[in-house]
């Protein structure tokens, strides 16, 4: 019981993809209890922007805030409008 309470009150680093725009974004979210901040955020807009521009950005999110993937206990990926957005990943 007691290591669940401490879970539930641990702060949480949130990797955040959205794919269902015209490009991708990501978001770095440092979450403790109900509300969160936002580390960092990133956008590739364009027609082309796919799953090469999703590393890219994390890399460049990863460095602006000193942390490191494995630093991430969630990664949060959106579903997306349609069909197209699983072609894209």
């Amino acid at each position: 019981m007691h290591n669940l309470k401490k879970q539930k009150n641990a702060e949480s680093l949130f990797l955040v993809v959205d794919t269902s725009i015209k490009g991708v974004c990501l978001a770095l979210v440092r979450r403790r209890d109900a509300s969160g901040e936002v580390l960092w955020s990133g956008v590739a807009d364009g027609q082309f922007a796919s799953a090469s521009k999703i590393s890219h950005l994390l890399r460049v999110g990863l460095h602006a805030t000193g942390c490191r993937l494995d630093d991430c206990q969630v990664i949060a990926v959106s579903v997306g409008p349609g069909s197209f957005t699983g072609i894209k990943i």
